[in-house]
């Protein structure tokens, strides 16, 4: 893990450090995690959305990360699997949608 991941990680496990560090890895890793989500998704709004709920489980799962990878590539696979799984429940809306209007046009 890169030093300044791993010092942010070791803060993280402090309950009096815990917001703190948890605000600097968001600020280091929001802009890098926005542009990558844009390969997925190319609406703003979803972008938000979607890096919304990626804080909210690192905020949840952080104490359980290993450290068997980097805290970046955690972050990306975290981040892909929400923008693949945004991307599924809005399929499947817009799917469910389609099959009711199609009930009514009949």
């Amino acid at each position: 893990m890169v030093l300044e991941d791993e010092q942010l990680f070791q803060q993280f496990l402090l309950p009096e450090m815990r917001q703190l560090a948890f605000e600097k890895i968001v600020r280091k890793y929001t802009p890098s995690l926005f542009n990558h989500l844009r390969k997925y998704l190319h609406n703003t709004e979803d972008i938000e959305d979607v890096l919304q709920s990626v804080w909210i489980k690192v905020w949840t799962n952080l104490e359980k990360f290993r450290g068997e990878s980097l805290l970046s590539t955690w972050l990306y696979t975290i981040t892909t699997r929400s923008a693949y799984d945004y991307y599924r429940r809005r399929k499947m809306k817009v799917e469910e949608w389609a099959e009711n209007t199609n009930v009514y046009d009949q």
